[in-house]
């Protein structure tokens, strides 16, 4: 599973050949900040720049990568 463009400017995407449930993006601190349903365009452009958490939860269990934001 890979997140790109990554740094990202205003969205990114996940690569992923397992299917995605949902993504939950977290800042440094731990704060869930939004929630996302399904695979496709994740928009973070509304967010400040820095290092975000996204936790992936797919039918076999979660990842959780790095984002970093422009």
């Amino acid at each position: 599973m890979v997140a790109y463009p990554n740094p990202v400017t205003s969205s990114f995407q996940i690569d992923s050949s397992i299917a995605i449930e949902n993504v939950k993006l977290y800042n440094i601190t731990g704060r869930l900040l939004k929630t996302f349903n399904g695979n496709g365009n994740y928009d973070v452009s509304d967010l400040a720049t820095g290092i975000y958490f996204a936790k992936i939860k797919t039918p076999f269990g979660f990842k959780t990568l790095k984002v970093i934001k422009e």
